[in-house]
């Protein structure tokens, strides 16, 4: 896969071809610092150029959605894709929308040092999302909204995270450019202001 991806398609959607070649019914891709991916299965590691080239695509394009925050890590563990096939939400609209609330609420409350918002989520996560596992009482009055959207998101994202049995993403909240962005967010929607 080379180029710009619409849209960003389901991760499990990328890695049927691969799972079926490696012949594992698991695999677990990390995104190192450097952009680069590691797989393993178990202790064992794995060799997958193929779905490395198409997650990183797939990476550039997450990263695209979720701006002004960027990507600090992330953890995809595939399973076998489920039978059957639901209806999936617009990736893209979702954690699109997931960060200008997130960037909205923390804004209020501005935030002296830089901060990482996190959502983990597994096929048998019980809900009651923790993204700011942070004790600055700065913090506190936005702390339990901005859980509830990365609940809300996980929830409707349901459905697009078939075929995974694990997500770990990591966002950085950079404060000169988080802030920076809110404020020529609100300039170009001649002063709306998102509500939540």
């Amino acid at each position: 896969m080379s180029g710009a991806l619409i849209g960003l398609p389901p991760p499990a959607s990328l890695a049927t071809e691969t799972l079926t070649r490696l012949d594992r019914d698991r695999v677990r891709a990390v995104r190192d610092k450097d952009g680069s991916w590691a797989f393993n299965y178990s202790i064992v590691k794995l060799e997958a150029p193929e779905l490395a080239a198409r997650l990183t695509v797939w990476a550039d394009a997450l990263s695209q959605a979720v701006a002004p925050l960027r990507i600090h890590s992330l953890e995809l563990t595939f399973a076998r894709p489920p039978e059957g096939e639901r209806d999936a939400p617009d990736g893209e609209l979702a954690f699109s929308e997931f960060s200008r609330t997130c960037v909205d609420l923390i804004g209020r409350v501005s935030p002296e040092n830089d901060l990482i918002i996190s959502l983990f989520w597994t096929r048998t996560t019980s809900w009651g999302q923790e993204c700011l596992d942070d004790w600055r009482l700065e913090l506190k009055p936005v702390s339990d909204q901005v859980d509830e959207a990365g609940e809300a998101l996980l929830r409707t994202l349901e459905p697009w995270l078939d075929g995974l049995e694990g997500l770990i993403l990591n966002l950085d909240y950079v404060v000169d450019q988080a802030e920076g962005a809110g404020r020529a967010g609100s300039e170009g929607a001649s002063g709306s202001q998102l509500s939540v």
